[in-house]
């Protein structure tokens, strides 16, 4: 009978022991989940950021690109400008010319 209750002081410190390292585990555990919940929310907060910061460039290169298919089409007027300018210094040259021929053929 002497064995009985060394071995009930035994489990009870057992059991003292377990339910310690237990309640450890669940802090632990809780912690766990708090920092879960804390980069969750960080990455919500990020990934809302990265979005505004997406649709700030998306409206950024469509003007971009606005601007520069009007620019091309401003080059390409001035372009058509200058053949056009080039055919007419052309004509007028070979008026000039022939103009000069006459007067030489008097």
């Amino acid at each position: 009978m002497t064995e009985l209750p060394r071995l009930i002081t035994d489990i009870e410190t057992r059991a003292t022991a377990t339910k310690a390292a237990l309640d450890s585990i669940v802090s632990w555990l809780n912690s766990v989940r708090g920092d879960i919940a804390s980069v969750e929310a960080s990455l919500a907060d990020k990934r809302r950021a990265a979005d505004t910061e997406t649709h700030r460039l998306q409206t950024e290169i469509a003007k971009l690109r606005s601007e520069r298919e009007k620019e091309e089409r401003s080059l390409a007027q001035v372009r058509a400008d200058i053949a056009r300018e080039r055919k007419e210094i052309g004509m007028e040259k070979q008026r000039l010319f022939k103009s000069l021929d006459d007067v030489l053929a008097r």
